[in-house]
Formats: C-alpha cells, structure tokens, sequence
C-alpha cells in the first residue's frame, strides 16, 4: 500500500446547481443554501464543491462568496444565443465519438466537470407557469442531455400537462431525470398518469431545516423595519404573482369574447411590462387583491391589537423589475390603518428573513416559502395560494383549511379565514408542532437521498486508461509499481506502443495511477524546487551546477560501450565504494524485441547492461521491488520521462526515495515504437523469427543496429545509409522524425533529463566526433548528490574529462531544445486538432510565443495521428521525404 493517501481531490464530489437563483426570490435561496447545507453535513463539508449556474450573476455574485461557491453566469440570453448551439454540436460529436474538448469555455464546461445537476425549481413543468418559465427550466438542461451530464429535480412540484408543450417537453426532460422529489399527492398523480413507471420520492421542502441567522442580525433588521423590541407582531407575506394573477381573473371574465386566451399569452410573454396595459385595456382600476390583502391587515390588527410587518420576500433583481416590496407598499397605502403597518424595506438573506417570520404571533401570505418559513416554525399561518403546491404542504401538516386558493378567493373567505386563524392560533400551534418533528426529518430525505445518488454515481476519476486514450501514455510503468491493488499491467497496442492496462474487476479508483503518470501531466517548477538549491545555474537545457566532456580511458572498454561510456564507469565505482548496493537498467529479455527493467547488483550485470535501446521498455515497472526493500541505497538510470514518474512516485512512496539516492538521467531524442525495428528488420529481409539478439548501438562511436541470428550469423544496418529511402528507413529507428513516435513524444519539453541528480547524451558536435569517433559523453551535474558521485568517480582517473560551455550544449541538442522551445505551439496545436496536450502545471516556458512554430506543430500531430493508424501506412511512409522537406522549410520560417 502506498504511504501517502491519494490526493483529495479524487474524492471531491462536484455539484453543480441551476433553478433557483441566490438573488430576488429568497424561496429559492432557501432551498439552495438548505440543501447544500445538508449535503454537506451528511458527505463532510471538504468533499463537496458547489457551482452555481447564476441567471443574475451581478446580483448573485455576493451570495455565492459568502456560502463558498463557485459562479458560472447563466443568464437566459446566454442559454438560448449559446446553449442551444453548443449542445447541438457537442451532442453531435459526442454522438460519434469525435473530438469536442475545442468547445467547451468557461460556462459549458461546468457541464462536463461536474458531477450531477440539481435543478431546484419551485414549480416546474406545469400548466400554471407561462410558457416562457417552461423554455428557461428546459434551457437548463439541454446542454447536461448533450454532455451526459446526470440531474437531479429536488423539491419539485410538478404538474398539471395539460397544454401539448408542456407534456412534450415534461416526458423528454421528466422521464430522463435520474432522482425525482416531488412535494405532495397532485404532483405525484400527474406523474404517475403522464409516466407510468417512473419512480420519484415525495418529500417535505428542503427549507424547512433552513438555519435561522443570529438573533443580533434579525434584531437589527427589525430595528430597520421600525419595531419596537419586545412589541408583538403579525407576518404578511404579499406577492406580485397573486397580483397579476387576480387581474387576469378580472380581465378574463371581462373581455369574454376573447375568453381571456390573448390576454393570457401576452401577460406570460411580457410579464410586469405588460400589467400597466392590462390595466387600461380592462378599465380595472385598483388591484382586487391588494384591496382584499389590506382589509384582511385592518381585520387582523382590529382583533389582534398588534402590528403588521410587510415582508416582501422577492425583491426585484437588475434582469427583472418584479418586486413584492411594490405591493407592500400600495397594501399600506390602501389600508385603513397604515400607521400599525411596518415594511421590511431592505434586501435580506432568507436567513435572517426565516428569523424575523419565526418572532411572529401568526403570519399569512402568498409566497410558497414564506409559508414554508413560518409554519416549519410552529407559526398558526393561513396560505393565499396560485398552485396546488401550497394545498399539497399544508396538508402534510393538517392544515389544509388554510390554504385558500385565488381562483375561489373572494373577501369573505378570506376574512373568515384571517378571524379563524387568530381564535384558533392556540390549537393551530399544537397541530403543527405534533406533526412538525416528523416533517422536518422527511425533509432530511432530500439531502440524504441526492447525497445518496452523488456519491454512487459519481464520476469517476480518471484513470490511466483514459491518459492512453488521449495518446499520453509514455509506457514509463509508474502507475504499474504504484498501484496499491496491482490493477495495472502494460501490454503492446496495435501502433507498437508500450501502453498501460486496468483490470476494472481489481481497480477501486484511488486516483493514484494519474497521480504518478508523467504522461498526463509534470510540475516542473515545483519539482525543480524540491530538487535543486538556489546556487544551481539556470540554462535553457534545465538547472546544473558543472558541464564536462567525458569519455573512458581504456580505448577497449570505451569501443564496447555507447558514447563514452560514462554512465557504466559512474556506476561501478559507486557500488566499488558501497555508495549504492545496485542500480535499476534495462537488460536484454528472452525476446529479443522486448527488453526488461532489471535491479543489477553486480559488476558483470551492469557491464551485460551497458546498451542503448531504442524502443519502449517501462523501467519504473520494477520499482515495485525496491517499495517492499527495507533496506539499501540504490541508482536509477532513466529517460526523462521515466525521471518524471519517479520523482511524482517520491511524493507518495518516501521510502522509495529513502532507496534510490542516486537519480541519472539519459538524453532523449523520441522514443521509437516497437513496429520501427520489427519494420526496419523486415525491410531488410530479415526473419523476425530468426533473429536472436540486437544491439541498437554495436561498434564503436555513433554505432550501428547489430543484430545476431538463431544460426549464428550477423548483420548490422548503418545509420548512414546510401540512398534516401534506406536513410529513411534506417531513421526510423535512429532519427528524430514522426512516422514510428508515439504522440505525447512530440509533445515532451525535457529532453535532457531536467530533473536528474546527473544527466548525460551524446556529444553531437562534428569537432568532438572528429576528434573522438569512438564516442564521447555531454555531462550535466545538476545537484549536490550528483557532484558528490560524479567527483568520486573523477578522482578514480576512469575518464577524461574536458570542460564545456553552454553554447556547445545547445549545439549539440539543437533538434531537442527546439522541441522544448516550441512547446506551447504543440500545446496549442493540439487544442486546434481536438487533441489532448499534457498539463505542464506552472508551465516554465510561459515566455516562449505560442504563435510561432504552431503551423509546423499541426502538420507534424497531423501526420504522426493519421498516417500511423491508416491501414495502407508502410505505402505512406516514402512521403516522410516529403514531410521532412516541408517540415524543414516551415522550421527556417519558423512558422
């Protein structure tokens, strides 16, 4: 088991919320903040992130600071003008399994990172919401149904689906909803006549658990409201929907020849716009229910003997002018008592206005939640209602007969209705309070029953299957050694690349395997801090303390080895002097195309190691080993990348790092997939089956590809070919070009073990090989530990040493550092292609202009992408001559 746990956030759980705003109606931020609340307190608060889709994103950007939430803007222009283009495209992409990453922006790619929707609704889906309330609910989720995205309906009340749209679009969006909650029996019975077999929950409102603010903050709005402290109270809760709803009701019945249809229509269309010329057009001139609200105060303050607190609890927000403050003032101003009538004139939380409603004697209203917040209080409150929603949850309460709705509303009723809650209050109280525990435990079920789904479904983090799918593997074997329930293996794909493999049946998604892969993505500025003192060099080849010239003095052994055989003699003195008990290398296996990682603990396994090998070979494979070995002081020889993954391995394995003390670094010009030398072989006529070893550096100096046959003979093919083709094909295997290299090789930026304790290459400069053409090592000592090693072996007089400047590294590695220099061209190369590009976290190169070099970027991905996967790809590799003419040219232009 690894010794560091993964890292957290494989285990965050993302939700993402859309429906109810944090600004204008406090209902809806009350059924918000309740439920993430609740959520949170079920998964543990550090596990969730909330993002909230925001339609008044300038009005709801102070909310969101203060519970802690993310803000993506989401006005309704934005869902129709861009939300609808969007999830038609990527729909369609995602359909056929193309490319669409080049899509997502900042406010769609919430849908694609996020867990699960929560669509919080009030009502929703329903014959009583104008048709333009039904578009903004569907625009919320066209684009979760393009992505795939899971969602969720909490607290809904749905219903009825009467009108042809409405049923349309409630069986697309309602029947594909994962988890259901619905308020009561209407809802539910709509439901179940509209999709028989869908399953949904019927719960209580989520807000009744809402938490109550400080007593010393509702205090203070109360002193803003002018009420006295300690002086009774009664609670109203006006609304600006009955408003308009009990005109309609007027116009209605007076234009009769148009049956109220046009009229309708055009108030759903234009909403408050639209009630000043409703107004003139039937002649109304005072609003009958504001007129019935105010004699209902006058009543309530004439047997009550106390004052009335107007509490508008949906305040108009920039998008919309909508405000329940305005009917609270026209109901003071029409009341025969306006001095006992106060209005809670300031914008509150639903908070602090659950705390004012809770110090009530009894309350009554039209908003759905402000009678939520009085009676989920023990308050006696009387219901003014336009939905069946209303009626649906006082009846869970018994109570019923004080839910009164507009359409039989008449000012009788409703004064009956004001002195019955007033005598009764005693009794109403202890109704409510014999139910109440009940229901606020029900309403539990909400939080418990999504955080149920969220945590069940929730995405899961990416494992290095998905990296091998985005062409990021480099076949290193990090994610091999750190698996802690040995899920991974590696195997050969159909290009030739060593790539990794879960097995899904072991894998119990740590996240470690990502966590550990080079491939996906490198720290360099936090790893090169970790690992190098502040006095180290900067240069554009990495961090270093000394540069050398090295080769061996004996001329036989430095003929037997690659370069200058520096690495080997490095080696042998230090295990010679007990500095490390071995070293991890790569020796030959038992088939001679797929070489192994092995530890060496002896001189004659090092010397029978001393070979290049230019194919792929998962060298952090073996690592496994040295995690269980309790003891021992060990060196790594590596390509960067493999450095890369053994460094992230530190991080979570510290007695890995406490083992391998040593850290040295080979230079690396693209790894060769294995189809190059099975490829190579063939061309030349040579039996794959025959050959029975290869040496890829064998003679001395540059070397050739040696190969030894099952009957004894040899044959060798030289880098320098004669004609073009036979160059090309010998550059297959030795050259820098794009045919056999696997993708995320193009798109490495360290070519010169960067974060290596030493790194070494091959001196390509035509003084040094002119001089020595039995081969000479560039060595870069880049940190103490390094100096420490590399010293001792110098005074063992092993090797010649020449000093070396920087200018002559660079030109020596001119092809790499190009490389390393273009990468944010690749990276946005890749973007352009609809490519994946690693994640390079602190980009170090962040100076280098991405514009250039990025047509040259596209033409090399483009062509490594789709010639190597044609099933005609060996009659396509003679126009590499071809690329690489153009390849060179577009580079001298440097486009």
């Amino acid at each position: 088991m690894p010794e560091k746990l993964s890292k957290l956030r494989n285990n965050k759980l993302k939700i993402l919320l859309c429906g109810a705003p944090l600004a204008g109606n406090m209902g809806a931020q009350a059924m918000s903040v309740t439920l993430i609340d609740e959520i949170k307190e079920i998964l543990g608060a550090d596990r969730v992130i909330v993002t909230q889709l925001a339609k008044y994103p300038s009005d709801e950007k102070g909310q969101c600071r203060i519970e802690g939430w993310k803000m993506i803007p989401f006005t309704s222009k934005v869902q129709l003008i861009k939300g609808v283009p969007f999830s038609i495209f990527y729909g369609l992409l995602r359909l056929f399994d193309l490319p669409r990453g080049w899509l997502l922006n900042s406010t769609f790619s919430a849908y694609v990172n996020n867990d699960v929707l929560i669509d919080i609704s009030g009502i929703s889906f329903s014959d009583n919401r104008p048709l333009s309330a039904l578009l903004i609910n569907v625009l919320w989720l066209i684009p979760a149904l393009a992505t795939g995205l899971p969602w969720i309906k909490a607290c809904q009340a749905v219903g009825p689906f009467k009108n042809p749209l409405v049923r349309l679009a409630s069986r697309l969006f309602l029947a594909r909803t994962r988890v259901l909650i619905l308020r009561g029996d209407e809802s539910a019975k709509f439901v179940r006549e509209l999709l028989p077999g869908k399953k949904f929950y019927q719960l209580p409102d989520i807000a009744f658990n809402l938490k109550p603010a400080p007593d010393r903050e509702i205090r203070k709005a109360l002193d803003n409201a002018g009420m006295k402290k300690g002086a009774s109270f009664c609670a109203v809760g006006p609304s600006w929907v009955l408003e308009e709803k009990m005109e309609e009701k007027v116009i209605r019945k007076e234009m009769r020849f148009l049956q109220g249809r046009f009229f309708y229509f055009s108030s759903s269309l234009f909403g408050a716009g639209y009630l000043k010329h409703k107004k003139a057009i039937s002649g109304a001139e005072k609003s009958p229910y504001s007129q019935m609200m105010a004699k209902a105060i006058d009543k309530l303050i004439k047997i009550s003997d106390c004052d009335t607190l107007l509490i508008p609890h949906s305040r108009a927000v920039r998008q919309s002018p909508l405000d329940d403050l305005e009917i609270c003032r026209k109901i003071k101003k029409m009341s025969s008592n306006p001095d006992r009538i106060k209005i809670l004139e300031g914008k509150f939380s639903s908070r602090i206005l659950k705390g004012i409603i809770g110090k009530s004697e009894v309350a009554f209203g039209s908003r759905f939640h402000f009678v939520v917040a009085s009676i989920s209080q023990n308050i006696p409150t009387l219901a003014v209602s336009w939905s069946h929603k209303y009626k649906e949850m006082m009846k869970m309460l018994e109570q019923e007969r004080f839910a009164l709705g507009y359409d039989k509303l008449n000012e009788h009723f409703l004064l009956s209705g004001i002195d019955r809650l007033w005598r009764e209050r005693k009794k109403i109280s202890k109704e409510i309070e014999s139910k109440l525990t009940e229901i606020k435990k029900l309403s539990k079920d909400n939080a418990r029953i999504i955080a149920d789904f969220v945590n069940t479904h929730k995405k899961k983090p990416i494992t290095v299957n998905d990296v091998v799918k985005r062409g990021l593997c480099v076949g290193c074997g990090s994610c091999v050694s750190s698996c802690p329930v040995d899920a991974i293996s590696m195997f050969e794909n159909k290009l030739g690349e060593l790539v990794a493999s879960i097995d899904f049946r072991k894998c119990n998604f740590c996240g470690i395997c990502v966590d550990v892969c080079p491939g996906n993505e490198v720290d360099f500025e936090k790893l090169t801090d970790d690992i190098f003192d502040k006095d180290c060099k900067t240069s554009a080849f990495g961090a270093y303390r000394h540069l050398f010239l090295s080769r061996a003095r004996d001329k036989r052994f430095l003929i037997e080895r690659s370069s200058g055989g520096t690495i080997t003699d490095l080696i042998r003195w230090e295990m010679k002097n007990k500095s490390i008990d071995g070293c991890v290398v790569v020796l030959p296996g038992n088939n001679p195309f797929y070489p192994k990682a092995r530890i060496v603990r002896s001189e004659k396994e090092l010397l029978n190691s001393a070979t290049s090998c230019y194919c792929p070979v998962s060298l952090c494979e073996i690592l496994k080993e040295l995690i269980k070995e309790k003891n021992g002081n060990y060196a790594f020889v590596g390509l960067p990348c493999h450095i890369h993954g053994l460094r992230k391995m530190f991080e979570y394995f510290p007695s890995l790092k406490k083992r391998i003390t040593l850290v040295l670094g080979l230079f690396c010009g693209n790894t060769k997939n294995f189809e190059a030398t099975r490829y190579l072989l063939e061309s030349r006529g040579i039996d794959l089956k025959k050959v029975k070893s290869l040496d890829y550096r064998g003679g001395s100096g540059l070397g050739d590809l040696l190969i030894s046959l099952e009957d004894g003979s040899k044959k060798s093919i030289d880098r320098r070919s004669g004609s073009l083709f036979d160059l090309l094909r010998a550059e297959a295997t030795f050259g820098f070009h794009n045919f056999f290299t696997p993708r995320r090789c193009l798109l490495c930026c360290d070519e010169t073990a960067e974060l290596a304790d030493i790194s070494f290459g091959d001196a390509w400069l035509p003084e040094v090989i002119k001089n020595h053409p039995e081969g000479s090592t560039i060595v870069i000592v880049r940190t103490r530990r390094g100096e420490k090693a590399f010293n001792s072996m110098i005074a063992s007089n092993l090797q010649e040493l020449e000093d070396i400047n920087e200018e002559a590294v660079r030109r020596s590695q001119k092809t790499a550092l190009r490389y390393k220099n273009k990468i944010n061209a690749y990276v946005k190369a890749c973007r352009i292609l609809g490519l994946h590009p690693p994640k390079y976290s602190s980009n170090p190169y962040k100076n280098v202009n991405p514009e250039r070099g990025t047509l040259t970027a596209i033409l090399e991905l483009s062509y490594n992408s789709v010639c190597k996967r044609s099933p005609f790809k060996y009659f396509l590799l003679p126009l590499e001559a071809i690329f690489l003419v153009k390849r060179t040219l577009l580079r001298k232009l440097d486009l």
